[in-house]
């Protein structure tokens, strides 16, 4: 339940989560790590739908320990990027986070501080062409091209600007 991608263009996750809970979804449902929606939703602060799961009976064993997340410590981050842009009087604040083993994560602030991860779950990579191919647990790929311009990363023709490392 870390990554689902639902057509509800109005609605906010906690909404979607609660029709997925209507509908049957297993609260105590793990992905191949071992996590459940309730360690998604407090590892990306949708305190929300956190709530909302454990009012449902959600297992509060199964929550996010961001002291125990040992995900970028382990990986070995190369950098972190970011860009920012305006749309509709609001300020957006994108960031790119590249691993030393290729893999990268890549989130959006919206307005209020809250960050949502960009990205379909992709779990396998090849590193071919100069490119990077990821993989979803559907075998379906997403090819991302980046190229380093100084200090700053373009990826898939976005520029983003170094902040960190």
């Amino acid at each position: 339940m870390g990554s689902i991608s639902v057509g509800f263009s109005n609605s906010t996750y906690t909404e979607i989560l609660g029709i997925l809970i209507e509908k049957g979804a297993k609260l105590e449902a793990e992905d191949k790590e071992g996590n459940t929606a309730l360690y998604w939703a407090q590892r990306y602060g949708r305190t929300r739908s956190a709530d909302l799961l454990l009012a449902k009976g959600a297992n509060p064993a199964k929550k996010y320990d961001k002291a125990a997340d040992k995900s970028n410590i382990t990986s070995g981050i190369v950098g972190i990027w970011e860009k920012t842009f305006k749309a509709e009087g609001q300020v957006y604040t994108t960031r790119v986070v590249f691993n030393k083993d290729w893999t990268y994560s890549k989130g959006m602030m919206a307005p209020g501080n809250q960050w949502i991860p960009d990205g379909g779950g992709y779990s396998t990579y090849e590193f071919r062409d100069g490119r990077i191919w990821l993989f979803n647990s559907l075998s379906m790929g997403a090819v991302i091209e980046f190229r380093f311009e100084g200090k700053d990363l373009v990826l898939n023709g976005e520029k983003f600007v170094k902040v960190l490392k």
